[in-house]
């Protein structure tokens, strides 16, 4: 007999006891588990065992911390982190003190710090508190009483001529200054005020204030006097410096321009010049004339893209579109030809300059 068929009788199992082998197999794993799972559960108890002790020796050092502090006199609006760590201080209680204080930007008084939510857990913190006036207050007080003080002698004073009043008087009639010192600077043209309407075109006065003061202000009678005018279309450049209010930088600028445009068709035209806005207008206005006539023209039906595009107003798409608008008609002869391929912004600024023959 062979050993392997020895083995297989030895080892020979009825189909009953087949499966009651399987079945003792399966209780065998079974206890395997629950006894793993009941000694894991006894570790979990330990951590949580553990955890618990910790959160309470946690809790036991914080109080031993809390009370740990000494406090001495500080401002609360000044005072800094390294300060307030040197009193034993906690860095809970450091940030939300200086979340709050960046919140309000400033204690006022001892009430505003008592408004602190966690104040309660050092109770003689506000007693060392020591908050300092600002100096830039006392300093704005002192001003406006010296203001208040100005005012009230120059209202009592009578009558005030708007021409001979100084930029702080302005100031302490209560004009912003930025206003008073546009005021002055309009003054310095050797302009002048001659009725509360010329008061009123100052860009920014204040118009309440103006018809309060009413009573109060006195003008001068406008002299009766022939003012010479220069004309921008014909004029030199030493011609534009004497106009008050346009230095050499100025008359350099403007008649570059002019020279660039072939000449003005408005004196609004004048702010597409750098540096010269509504205010310089309304001073040099009644200094300067603009005659129509002396525009020089451009004539599209002879000139090409690139001289056309010498104009300041003419750029290559624009050139294009007015040599291709002549190419379809062979010759251009109405305005209203080019009016019709051009935006109308467009067109009504370079018509002045365009000539058809």
């Amino acid at each position: 007999m062979s050993l392997w068929s020895y083995v297989k009788n030895y080892f020979r199992f009825t189909k009953m006891e087949k499966y009651a082998i399987l079945i003792l197999i399966m209780i065998v794993i079974g206890l395997q588990f629950t006894i793993l799972n009941l000694n894991s559960s006894d570790s979990i108890k330990d951590i949580r065992v553990d955890l618990s002790k910790f959160e309470k020796a946690s809790k036991i050092d914080e109080s031993k911390r809390v009370k740990e502090y000494k406090l001495s006199n500080f401002d609360p609006n000044t005072v800094g982190i390294s300060k307030l760590q040197s009193f034993g201080l906690t860095d809970k209680f450091i940030l939300e003190f200086l979340k709050y204080r960046g919140k309000i930007k400033r204690f006022n008084n001892i009430d505003d710090l008592k408004k602190l939510y966690c104040i309660n857990e050092y109770p003689d913190f506000a007693l060392f508190a020591k908050i300092k006036k600002p100096l830039e207050r006392r300093n704005y007080t002192i001003n406006k009483s010296a203001t208040n003080k100005r005012r009230n002698k120059l209202l009592s004073a009578g009558k005030l001529n708007p021409n001979k009043l100084k930029i702080s008087d302005w100031n302490a009639l209560g004009f912003r200054l930025v206003v008073a010192k546009r005021i002055h600077k309009y003054l310095n043209t050797g302009a002048k005020f001659y009725s509360k309407n010329d008061l009123l075109r100052i860009y920014g006065i204040d118009t309440a204030l103006i018809y309060s003061l009413e009573s109060k202000l006195q003008f001068e009678n406008k002299k009766s006097e022939i003012i010479e005018k220069i004309d921008l279309n014909k004029c030199s450049k030493s011609e534009l410096i004497s106009i008050k209010g346009i230095g050499s930088v100025f008359s350099e600028r403007i008649y570059n321009y002019i020279s660039e445009l072939g000449g003005l068709y408005s004196i609004f035209q004048l702010k597409e010049v750098y540096g010269i806005d509504d205010e310089l207008i309304n001073i040099i206005k009644d200094h300067i004339s603009i005659s129509k006539r002396n525009i020089k023209k451009m004539n599209i039906n002879r000139l090409g893209v690139e001289e056309l595009m010498k104009h300041p107003y003419v750029s290559r798409r624009t050139a294009i579109i007015i040599i291709n608008r002549r190419d379809d008609y062979g010759h251009i002869t109405d305005l209203e030809q080019i009016a019709e391929v051009l935006p109308e912004e467009l067109y009504k600024k370079i018509s002045p300059y365009i000539a058809l023959e």
